[in-house]
């Protein structure tokens, strides 16, 4: 299997296009179970318009991605589709690297990869 740069996790499947490295996973469980294995080097994560408890569900989530010795030093990028502030507060405090808001509707993989690209310390949650 070809090496991943970028794991993005979707749990909705809201992405139609995929670029070159990417590896596109529905679940925790195997986005989990891929970061584990060392070669992806970001872990994203779509919030997407999801209700509350799906939401802490996946700040849970950044926190165990975060604890675990594997897969603590890998960046982790929340995309959210729009500013939610006790959301941000969270996701600061579960150590997210990164916090990206881009609208639902415009969201795809082009979309994202560009954006990673172009991270800064102005896209951390503080």
């Amino acid at each position: 299997m070809e090496t991943a740069r970028c794991l993005i996790l979707d749990p909705r499947g809201a992405l139609v296009r995929k670029c070159a490295g990417e590896e596109r996973v529905f679940t925790t469980a195997r986005c989990l179970e891929r970061a584990a294995e060392g070669d992806a080097r970001m872990v994203v994560i779509l919030f997407g318009n999801s209700s509350n408890a799906r939401r802490g569900g996946l700040v849970d989530f950044v926190s165990i991605l975060k604890r675990n010795a594997q897969t603590a030093d890998v960046a982790v990028v929340a995309v959210l589709p729009a500013r939610h502030r006790l959301l941000i507060e969270a996701l600061q405090m579960v150590r997210t690297d990164y916090v990206l808001i881009i609208p639902e509707n415009t969201i795809d993989s082009f979309c994202i990869g560009a954006s990673l690209d172009k991270l800064t310390p102005h896209d951390q949650p503080e």
